[in-house]
């Protein structure tokens, strides 16, 4: 009666839990478990991190009581384990972090120190280059400021009521102290570090933030001690523009903190909100770690497994997918389920730890998916504007996309000083690359080759029919001391008073070149043409038509009637055999031009139209 009685139960949870939904939006891709490793606490397993290398390959690395895992995820539906680490002690907590292809794991209630990984092998093999006490025996929680090259020790046997700081520029693998300072917030449990700005989630102080640009003198920079819902601060993670984090209070029945960080003078919660999959009949359930990606929280919970809020209206935080890790659970009593949660993998997959049930891996819903990031991806080099042509004394910006840690670039394979933007102007010709890195990873882009087209100089040549430039061109432009000459367009020009020209050509590339100086002294410097006879003008002033008669020889001459500015108004030929008729009527009143000449010369006449 006792077995059947016992199987009967079974079969009542069994039914139950089929009955019950484990999930929203999210889909479980794959897993992995081993339940030959010892246990710790409530299980065997703890915290989640995970890894890209520089071709994009993800890995994920796990924590357990006794070893530190690292998995290949090409098939994310079987993931691999790479290898496996024995640090020397068996405890609940684990830590892991990277920074380049290192991988740094410390152990709080043991006595390891700190061991150091080489990833730069994978996915063959993975190295332990160190294991070392050197700075402490034992930290709760690390975290590596990335773009500073720190990694910051929270809850360290040496320095329990501060942080220890580490250098890891020059040499990861022998990071160098700089720093293990009491802070005035005391014990700190967990922490997020941005360019040298601490969060620190200070237990059951609140939230301290604190400037360690200098490591040795670090500054409190704003407090939250008192909050709503208080309880044991526990994490936080701080948004993209740096003005919220997500805060954490491993508390039963404290929900999760969205805190508006953006004045350090007037830090305050903005919004609370929970998971209860157990509610009505509890309500009483307790986070662990949250994250921020985009605008997407990824909350580990005790019992609750991995919850995702949309922060995208904080007054209104909602619930867009979970996955519950856990499901055997009846009530919050205790710790056990989801322990970490990892959502920075760039194709969107997400990593969780469950402390029973090992290495989980999930996909979101497509509606609410993460959009893919693959931050060691440049594109080649090109130009913003797009342009083909490019005249010398422009400039032009070269530009590359993606997000790199730094840039530098080259000019015919020579290093261009101060080059470290992701942008730079150009005004030299040649060819233009530039060395992308993030950390361990760099990409040279293809050469991209920019030519400056250099317009050819035109040359004024003067002779008896005034100025001509033979420079080819799509227009021209004639100057009169520096001033544009209306109308003098074309590749002649007719000087009608003395002072300072040039021609500017602007060539089929778009660019341009300007003649040198042609001083003229006096109109009467051109060369002056016999008529051999007297030439007749009339009439003068006129309003509607002149007359042109020249007696004697018979010639031929070309003609123009200029305006005062040297605008050509008409042109042609004249055969002095008879006479040469100008219609006037439209020409506004005022004075003009008559200009002859031929290959011996040239004279120039006044002309007044009323």
């Amino acid at each position: 009666m006792k077995i059947n009685f016992t199987w009967i139960i079974l079969l009542f949870v069994g039914n139950s839990l089929l009955g019950q939904s484990n999930s929203l939006n999210m889909d479980l891709v794959g897993s992995w478990d081993d339940d030959q490793l010892p246990s710790a606490f409530y299980g065997a397993f703890n915290e989640i991190w995970g890894y890209t290398d520089c071709d994009g390959h993800e890995y994920a690395i796990i924590g357990s009581s006794a070893y530190v895992h690292f998995f290949d995820l090409a098939d994310p539906t079987q993931p691999v384990e790479i290898d496996r680490f024995e640090g020397g002690d068996v405890t609940v907590w684990r830590d892991m972090k990277t920074y380049g292809d290192r991988a740094y794991s410390v152990c709080d209630g043991c006595s390891e120190g700190m061991m150091i990984f080489d990833l730069s092998d994978l996915p063959n093999s993975v190295t332990k280059v160190d294991q070392t006490n050197a700075f402490f025996d034992n930290s709760h929680n690390i975290f590596v400021d990335e773009a500073q090259g720190r990694l910051y020790a929270a809850g360290t046997n040496t320095t329990s009521f501060g942080l220890v700081v580490l250098d890891l520029n020059d040499n990861p693998d022998a990071p160098q102290l700089i720093g293990n300072e009491l802070l005035p917030g005391g014990y700190i449990h967990d922490l997020y570090v941005r360019d040298n700005l601490v969060y620190a989630n200070s237990a059951g102080n609140g939230l301290y933030i604190y400037d360690f640009t200098d490591a040795s003198n670090p500054v409190v920079l704003g407090t939250m001690t008192e909050y709503e819902e208080q309880g044991y601060n526990h994490s936080g993670w701080l948004n993209d523009a740096g003005t919220k984090m997500v805060m954490m209070d491993e508390t039963h029945g404290t929900g999760v903190k969205l805190v508006d960080v953006s004045d350090f003078d007037a830090i305050s919660v903005e919004s609370i909100f929970r998971s209860t999959l157990l509610a009505p009949d509890f309500t009483n359930s307790v986070g662990h770690n949250a994250f921020i990606r985009g605008n997407l929280a990824f909350v580990s919970y005790y019992h609750d497994g991995l919850q995702v809020f949309d922060l995208t209206d904080p007054e209104n935080v909602e619930k867009v997918a979970f996955y519950d890790t856990e499901l055997g659970n009846t009530d919050y009593e205790g710790y056990t389920g989801n322990w970490g949660v990892y959502p920075f993998l760039p194709s969107g997959l997400i990593l969780a730890s469950d402390m029973h049930n090992g290495l989980h891996i999930f996909s979101l819903d497509s509606l609410i998916g993460l959009t893919p990031t693959f931050p060691i991806t440049y594109p080649d080099v090109a130009m913003i504007s797009g342009d083909t042509a490019v005249c010398y004394g422009e400039t032009i910006e070269l530009f590359t996309t993606g997000t790199a840690s730094t840039y530098q670039w080259m000019l015919d394979g020579n290093v261009i000083a101060d080059s470290d933007t992701p942008s730079l102007e150009v005004t030299e010709s040649g060819n233009y690359d530039v060395l992308a890195s993030n950390l361990h990873c760099s990409v040279l882009t293809e050469a991209v080759n920019i030519d400056f087209h250099v317009a050819a100089t035109p040359t004024i040549i003067f002779d008896s029919a005034g100025f001509s430039t033979a420079s080819p061109a799509s227009s021209y432009q004639w100057y009169l001391n520096g001033v544009p000459i209306p109308g003098a367009t074309e590749s002649t020009y007719i000087p009608t008073m003395a002072g300072v020209y040039t021609v500017e050509i602007t060539d089929d590339f778009g660019c341009s070149a300007v003649s040198e100086n042609l001083e003229l002294v006096s109109v009467d410097g051109i060369p002056s043409l016999d008529l051999n006879g007297q030439l007749e003008l009339f009439p003068n002033p006129a309003s509607q038509e002149v007359q042109l008669s020249l007696a004697g020889v018979s010639q031929t001459l070309q003609y123009n009637v200029l305006g005062l500015t040297g605008r050509k108004l008409q042109t042609g030929t004249w055969n002095t055999a008879s006479d040469l008729f100008i219609q006037v009527s439209d020409f506004p009143a005022g004075l003009y031009m008559i200009q002859l000449w031929n290959e011996s010369g040239q004279v120039t006449h006044k002309l007044v139209v009323e």
